[in-house]
């Protein structure tokens, strides 16, 4: 099994040339690609004083050992102006991002969806927006959207054919454009090659909020954790999955024994003179079921041996709930991958 924090051992010297080379290359501005971001802005008037939805709102789904049918409600503020009073009550965590991406703010908590008496939405209100959340039925169809390595001009490591398939308003248009019919969207990691947050909040203000309200979950690639995408390149700046755990607000392992405090910020990036200071796996794990499908989701950063027993736990989870089709969804070294199997009911 390939991971991450798992270097071939060549010639220490050449594999630095090489890697500053290949840096050097791919991060050559395109300044044409970057006039065409400013554009998609301008003529949507999309900025971020006026955003596609009035609140930058995520939903993934409760971690399958809790029950089926719940998901973590989070919305995301600036640091300097987060929700307050009755807005910020209904959330159980209200806190300012931790060790990366410090200009944002955190509000989230862990919400029931489908009821007693099997109704599968929920109308919760946030900042004077109604917001509807659906939860599929179990074991019902459910339909989505999945993309993997999203970029576009901006991104530390580039993004060579940015401009010229347009990514940046393509992939916007297009996931807004099909919000209106599906069930749940994911993005599998390397998630526009982001190191500071700011890509991030570019595109995510282009999003407008029926398909933020679906519901959502993504993986870490090795470039969530490393600008360049390796830890031989490391940087003292990089978001070693920080910024990526609280921008998504996934409900992952970590949150198991404790729906509030739902993040393990153990690692401390900046206290980790040896040793890897990718922020802890839990972080990155999960698994739930969508209707008749369950998923489970992981990154590749982790040895095989810290993630087993995720894979156990989530496996003998799909073993009791039974989903006709389960896709195991991961980052390897070089690329996102899903594997699928099937159980017949």
């Amino acid at each position: 099994m390939i991971t991450l924090n798992q270097t071939p051992r060549y010639h220490t010297m050449k594999v630095f040339i090489v890697a500053f080379l290949l840096v050097f290359l791919i991060s050559i501005p395109h300044l044409k690609a970057l006039s065409l971001v400013d554009e998609v802005i301008r003529k949507r008037g999309t900025t971020r004083s006026n955003p596609a939805s009035p609140i930058d709102l995520r939903v993934t789904p409760g971690l399958g050992s809790k029950g089926y049918g719940s998901a973590r409600i989070s919305v995301i503020t600036n640091a300097t102006n987060p929700l307050i009073n009755e807005d910020a009550d209904f959330f159980t965590y209200n806190k300012p991002f931790q060790y990366r991406w410090k200009d944002k703010f955190l509000h989230s908590k862990y919400e029931n969806i489908i009821s007693s008496n099997n109704k599968n939405s929920k109308i919760i209100n946030i900042n004077g927006t109604n917001v509807t959340i659906n939860y599929p039925i179990e074991n019902t169809g459910v339909r989505g959207i999945i993309i993997a390595d999203p970029c576009f001009h901006g991104a530390f490591m580039g993004c060579t054919f940015g401009g010229k398939f347009q990514t940046f308003e393509r992939s916007t248009a297009l996931l807004n454009a099909g919000a209106k019919d599906i069930d749940y969207w994911m993005i599998l990691g390397d998630n526009f090659y982001d190191r500071y947050g700011n890509l991030s909040t570019t595109w995510y203000d282009q999003i407008n909020l029926e398909l933020k309200s679906k519901l959502f979950a993504t993986v870490a690639g090795n470039h969530d954790y490393w600008s360049v995408g390796t830890p031989i390149l490391a940087s003292e700046s990089d978001q070693f999955g920080n910024g990526h755990m609280q921008f998504y607000g996934m409900d992952s392992i970590a949150s198991k024994n404790n729906n509030v405090q739902f993040l393990n910020f153990s690692v401390n990036p900046d206290k980790q003179s040896s040793g890897h200071r990718m922020a802890s796996i839990e972080n990155f794990f999960s698994y739930f079921k969508l209707g008749n499908a369950g998923f489970l989701l992981y990154s590749g950063g982790y040895t095989y041996q810290d993630t087993k027993k995720y894979f156990q736990e989530g496996c003998e989870y799909f073993k009791q709930s039974k989903p006709a089709v389960a896709f195991i969804v991961g980052v390897s070294i070089a690329f996102p991958y899903i594997c699928i199997y099937t159980h017949k009911v």
